[in-house]
């Protein structure tokens, strides 16, 4: 048993090293539409506008197909539950592009979270990418102001 365990580390090690082929792209995750630009509202289900920069240091073009985001932490006048948004843009090599979305979140007012209006939010992500020479994943996480 522990021959097999042993095995399936070095298999899932090997996969990883050898996983990305190409540079990994450049990933920037910023707010366009916040809380303050929707006058912050009662306490309940909002919509938050997004952007994800990619830019693409390979050579050979890579396409989004899909984003995962959630807020990490309590603080902040929002919150975003864990999802996941489908995408089908193709970057060209050497190109950047910018993929706006919106999202789904939560406000909060009150109970506390008044002193929390202008706290950053945290969000967590991973952006799925295809590309010839294989699909690969970035992870990344970013504190956005208020």
């Amino acid at each position: 048993m522990r021959r097999i365990a042993l095995a399936l580390v070095v298999l899932t090690l090997a996969a990883c090293a050898t996983a990305m082929k190409i540079p990994a792209p450049e990933i920037q995750f910023a707010q366009l539409v916040g809380p303050d630009e929707l006058n912050w509202p009662a306490e309940g289900p909002i919509e938050m506008q997004f952007a994800l920069t990619v830019a693409n240091r390979a050579e050979e073009p890579i396409t989004l197909r899909q984003i995962q985001i959630e807020s990490t932490g309590d603080g902040g006048p929002y919150a975003v539950q864990r999802e996941q948004y489908i995408f089908n843009r193709e970057i060209a090599g050497g190109m950047t592009d910018v993929i706006e979305f919106w999202a789904d979140a939560y406000a909060f007012r009150g109970r506390g979270r008044q002193l929390d209006a202008r706290a950053p939010v945290t969000i967590r992500g991973v952006a799925f990418f295809e590309a010839p020479s294989g699909n690969f994943r970035r992870t990344f996480i970013t504190n956005l102001a208020q």
